[in-house]
């Protein structure tokens, strides 16, 4: 009679067990522990530690460290979908879309990655590319990336239609539609926005996204309109974006837009 509460693989299966147990449990710390001992352990092709140690770091945002236990855990297994879904999502946080897409193409059958993958390409600067696997995912939340995809192209009537069906659809939190019609009014197409958002980080980050593309598609006339429009906002939202959207510009090889943008605080 064996005892049921101890896998049949042996100590390593054991350890695997107990780490899952702390990471459910809340014990990071632990569970991190467990996981580097055990993958540095592990024989090259034994993908689970090494893709269990990633995923840990990617659910703390430490994107840089998870990538090469991903990619080691890519390479150990190269036809699981699930760890190529996951470092294409780190590869896609540590701002490498073109790399992400890559990684994202071969498992684009799968909804989740087709949304990712159709995000990475738009990111990259190929919302031509970035369309087809938006449209074939079905998944609601694909539309704010497509009508994305629709404005930097030029076409502001198939951008609104696509945000319309996203409202709609109820894929959007309310941080993210507030952002949407925050950003809108920058461009001139909306009411101005009243008060401050509950939740400012959100919308900043959206914002902050959303400018990278204007400037990525060279979008100048927009990227005006929104600094134009800026100081229209709560001070403490525009203060935050200025400096964000500076950075961009300085990036992007724009120095003298982004020392203006700096100079309007003085």
């Amino acid at each position: 009679m064996t005892d049921s509460s101890v896998p049949a693989g042996g100590p390593e299966d054991v350890t695997v067990t107990a780490a899952l147990a702390m990471l459910e449990a809340g014990r990071y710390e632990e569970a991190e522990t467990a996981l580097r001992t055990l993958a540095a352990a592990a024989p090259a092709r034994d993908a689970g530690p090494r893709s269990l140690m990633g995923r840990l770091l990617l659910q703390r945002g430490a994107w840089a460290d998870a990538l090469p236990w991903l990619e080691q855990a890519r390479h150990a297994a190269p036809a699981d979908d699930e760890i190529a879904f996951e470092l294409g999502w780190c590869l896609f946080k540590l701002d490498r879309p073109a790399e992400a897409a890559a990684v994202l193409e071969p498992i684009q059958a799968r909804p989740d990655a087709a949304l990712l993958l159709g995000r990475a390409w738009l990111e990259a600067g190929r919302a031509a590319e970035a369309l087809a696997p938006l449209e074939a995912c079905g998944l609601p939340a694909a539309e704010l990336p497509a009508g994305w995809c629709h404005y930097v192209a030029g076409r502001p009537a198939a951008a609104a239609a696509c945000w319309e069906r996203w409202m709609r659809a109820g894929a959007a939190d309310w941080g993210t539609k507030d952002a949407l019609a925050t950003f809108l009014f920058l461009l001139g197409g909306g009411p101005r926005p009243s008060g401050r958002p509950e939740r400012p980080a959100e919308p900043l980050r959206d914002m902050d996204l959303w400018f990278r593309l204007l400037v990525r598609y060279g979008r100048w006339d927009d990227v005006e309109a929104a600094i134009a429009r800026g100081p229209a906002l709560d001070q403490t939202i525009w203060r935050d974006l200025r400096s964000r959207w500076a950075t961009t510009l300085k990036k992007a090889g724009r120095p003298a837009e982004a020392s203006r943008l700096l100079d309007d605080e003085a």
